[in-house]
């Protein structure tokens, strides 16, 4: 059974105020928040009480934690506690691993962040094609690359965000399908006028052999009656795809150093703020586009009016 939040940032805030007595600190004020949280959380103010543990918290700072947890709030941590923990370290320590450092060594080398992700995607992609066509329909099956490539990407993220331990893992794969995105809108891009080499050309020397036929979105889109704007489309996408990348890129390596000097994330925006707020200055130095910006921001929206409830939180106590 889930523990209840507040329980958990109680036994949590107990610990570390144990330190920080024993070493003679006056924590007068903090005293007084969390007698504050406790009557919120009694009163059914959940996010209230919630909303004032993360500050005393933030104001304690990191304890070291020597002891077992003997409040009356916290759990007693078994072997299998501990057993979950490292599987869900070492998940988050494979999953950067694979598709964070990649990207980062790319960009250090002046590459497209998601040239080494493409290798391996490439394959889901087919594979896609592959499943989906067994349904008979064409339609289904010209989209059937991409659709494979978010299920491998979103349906993974998702899973990870249902527990704090592994949200940098789903951050990841946000990132992943941001790159996917990407690489898809510059492809949709040509649909209009369909060039270059299959993937199934590559493989057999037959080289420029796209068309109208064996282009997914040229299918696609004259399918819809928008080829037309499949430019436009496809560009919005590109940019969308690679401000989703960027973002998550950025909240996977602030992440990583968090969790690396202890902390433990609270809060997914937490996560995701912090490098949408990074980004959005990358974005805006680096003259990106308004659709980068605008998601950098929006992103960070959350994390910016979480600080502010803070700050309104410690100028009333």
């Amino acid at each position: 059974m889930a523990v209840d939040s507040f329980r958990e940032k109680y036994g949590e805030l107990d610990e570390i105020y144990k330190e920080k007595s024993k070493k003679g600190h006056d924590l007068s004020e903090i005293k007084k928040i969390v007698s504050d949280a406790v009557r919120d959380y009694k009163s059914g103010d959940r996010f209230g009480a919630e909303m004032k543990l993360d500050v005393a918290l933030d104001m304690l700072g990191p304890g070291t934690i020597e002891h077992k947890r003997s409040s009356a709030f916290s759990l007693p941590e078994g072997t299998g506690e501990k057993r979950k923990r490292d599987e869900y370290t070492m998940l988050n320590g494979i999953v950067f691993m694979s598709f964070v450092l990649p990207a980062a060594f790319a960009m250090i080398l002046s590459l497209p962040m998601d040239i080494f992700y493409s290798f391996v995607i490439v394959w889901v992609h087919e594979a896609g094609h592959g499943f989906w066509c067994l349904l008979g329909n064409r339609l289904l099956c010209a989209f059937g690359g991409f659709l494979n490539e978010m299920l491998f990407t979103l349906v993974p993220a998702l899973m990870c965000f249902r527990e704090k331990a592994i949200y940098l893992a789903g951050c990841v794969f946000i990132m992943c399908a941001g790159m996917s995105v990407y690489s898809t809108g510059v492809y949709m891009q040509s649909a209009e006028h369909p060039s270059g080499t299959s993937f199934a050309g590559a493989l057999t020397g037959n080289y420029n052999d796209m068309n109208a036929q064996n282009h997914d979105w040229s299918f696609i889109f004259r399918e819809l009656c928008v080829v037309e704007q499949s430019y436009k489309i496809g560009k919005f996408t590109e940019e969308f795809g690679h401000g989703i990348s960027v973002i998550f890129f950025s909240a996977s390596v602030l992440g990583a150093l968090w969790m690396i000097y202890g902390r433990r994330p609270k809060k997914l925006m937490n996560f995701v703020g912090l490098g949408a707020v990074v980004s959005m200055i990358y974005f805006i130095f680096s003259s990106a586009s308004s659709t980068e910006i605008l998601l950098a921001m929006v992103l960070s929206m959350p994390l910016l009016i979480d600080a502010a409830a803070r700050r309104r939180v410690r100028s009333n106590s």
